[in-house]
């Protein structure tokens, strides 16, 4: 069996791209035909040899998400090299240019295709363009997307009732995938605080980490108004914000680390693994979570994560895991009670983070990985 997976986004600093680049290695130690093909007008390095980049034809930044690349490509080439490949499949990672072109290939080379729910798109567009009629708009564009696919992968449980009502994907049609991490990239053992000097960041701060985009979909603007709310006191207990991650505010990044916000731009493997290790506890305001894969990677290193309960996180964090806090959005009293309590305890903070650790042992990236290759071989086996 031979599956092909098409995305826009793989060589992006986001979850998404992460879990793409981490699935094609599964594939080369398991020795399993996934090949990787997508069109990115940026240069990655260490990428694995089935994974295919073909030059874009046209790319722009996306308007009202200028975080990632809108890339169309030469659409004869990439047409070509799907058949070239000739794949049992084609795994459709997403509903962009490049998307939309692999689903004409399925039609085309009549190629069954099968798809995950990465991204919250229509959250995302009514977030950044203030406009429930584009959201719908994107909600229309879904259901003609995914509703053309054997089956539907969502990351967390969170969704599947999303998938059934909003989107209007059969049930039987919709499978959970395993979560998971890779955790030799992301473990305690990357701790080093040696690593705070190179950013001005003093060793002894209590650092409260927050990674991905520094976006409005991702509620990143509150959580630097609740930072600069309370900065009086995180002052006092010499607390900081660090932000890894992209965004148009990072231009001013000099003028919030005055305030105790020191925004470190995009950061890779082994780095951002060092950072995530070094911190404290992880805080992340989002509530359009598919899964959260940056919680994931916060709990392979070892970190109590504070949560919305919106999304996909609420299913990685819970009370009775103890491994971080679980909060209504934008409910200031609760977010600084919870901030509180890690701030005034260490012994709480290590408890957490290790109960975090412990929990991520359930959430491999080889157990997601034989959970992708297994829900196709099923199909396989009975239409192929």
């Amino acid at each position: 069996m031979k599956i092909v997976l098409i995305s826009d986004t793989v060589f992006d600093q986001n979850g998404v791209s992460r879990f793409i680049q981490d699935m094609a290695s599964e594939a080369k130690k398991n020795e399993k035909a996934l090949y990787v093909l997508t069109s990115s007008p940026i240069k990655a390095e260490n990428i694995t040899d089935n994974i295919i980049n073909m030059q874009p034809f046209y790319s722009r930044r996306m308007p009202f998400y200028d975080e990632l690349f809108l890339a169309i490509p030469n659409i004869r080439q990439f047409l070509n090299k799907i058949k070239e490949l000739k794949p049992d499949f084609l795994h459709i990672s997403t509903p962009g240019p490049v998307g939309m072109i692999a689903l004409y290939a399925s039609y085309k080379y009549a190629i069954p295709f099968t798809s995950t729910y990465h991204t919250d798109f229509p959250s995302y567009i009514r977030k950044n363009m203030h406009s429930r009629i584009a959201g719908r708009i994107v909600v229309l564009i879904m259901r003609f997307f995914y509703k053309k696919a054997k089956l539907v992968m969502a990351r967390s449980s969170a969704y599947l009732e999303i998938l059934q009502n909003s989107i209007q994907i059969e049930k039987e049609n919709i499978f959970e995938l395993r979560a998971g991490t890779d955790t030799n990239n992301f473990n305690p053992s990357y701790k080093n605080q040696e690593i705070w000097a190179k950013y001005s960041i003093d060793e002894n701060a209590i650092k409260m980490l927050y990674v991905g985009r520094m976006s409005i979909e991702k509620n990143f603007p509150w959580l630097i108004q609740f930072y600069k709310r309370h900065y009086e006191y995180f002052k006092e207990k010499n607390v900081v914000l660090v932000v890894v991650g992209h965004g148009k505010m990072l231009k001013e990044a000099k003028k919030f680390k005055k305030q105790g916000i020191y925004m470190l731009g995009i950061k890779h493997v082994p780095e951002l693994s060092s950072i995530y290790a070094s911190s404290d506890f992880f805080i992340t305001p989002s509530v359009t979570e598919t899964l959260g894969q940056v919680v994931l990677e916060a709990m392979a290193c070892g970190l109590p994560c504070v949560v919305t309960n919106k999304g996909g996180p609420t299913k990685l964090i819970n009370v009775q895991s103890e491994n971080g806090f679980v909060l209504e959005p934008q409910e200031d009293g609760l977010w600084l009670d919870a901030a509180q309590q890690l701030i005034a305890s260490q012994e709480l903070r290590q408890k957490m983070g290790m109960n975090s650790f412990e929990s991520i042992k359930n959430f491999s990236i080889a157990a997601t990985f034989e959970s992708f290759w297994n829900i196709h071989q099923d199909i396989f086996s009975k239409h192929g």
